[in-house]
């Protein structure tokens, strides 16, 4: 069983990992729209008229397209992953407060039974005196 300490608060961990990783992602989508949208250069020949003529195409790298899909699917297991440890952290803090009445009433119930013995000794010793 786990008990997680006061001041851990494991959704604001999980929400920077989740910041981070979307970070991560963006930076890769936008080195590959770099890749993707750098014009091609025709590279003048100096030896020359020519009867070749180059025509524009488009470049030679595409995007696959499993990398949404894979996005998508990263996405949905965060979700899912938060809305797990959002479960695990309710009954987490039910367990705990659990355990909170348990030993309050512990506590309590040893408070009597030495209030209780205190006075039994007080009443043999008041028995004793002559």
């Amino acid at each position: 069983m786990y008990i997680l300490n006061d001041g851990m608060n494991m959704k604001a961990e999980i929400a920077a990992m989740e910041r981070r990783l979307e970070e991560l992602e963006m930076n890769q989508m936008q080195e590959v729209q770099a890749i993707s949208q750098t014009p091609l250069q025709a590279m003048l020949v100096p030896f020359g008229p020519s009867n070749f003529s180059w025509k524009p195409q488009p470049p030679q790298y595409q995007q696959p397209a499993q990398a949404p899909q894979q996005a998508s699917i990263l996405e949905q297991a965060m979700v899912n992953l938060c809305k797990v440890m959002g479960d695990f952290i309710g009954k987490q803090e039910a367990f705990n407060a659990q355990i909170n009445q348990r030993i309050d009433r512990m506590e309590s119930t040893l408070n009597k039974m030495m209030d209780e013995m205190q006075n039994d000794m007080q009443n043999v010793n008041v028995q004793r005196e002559p």
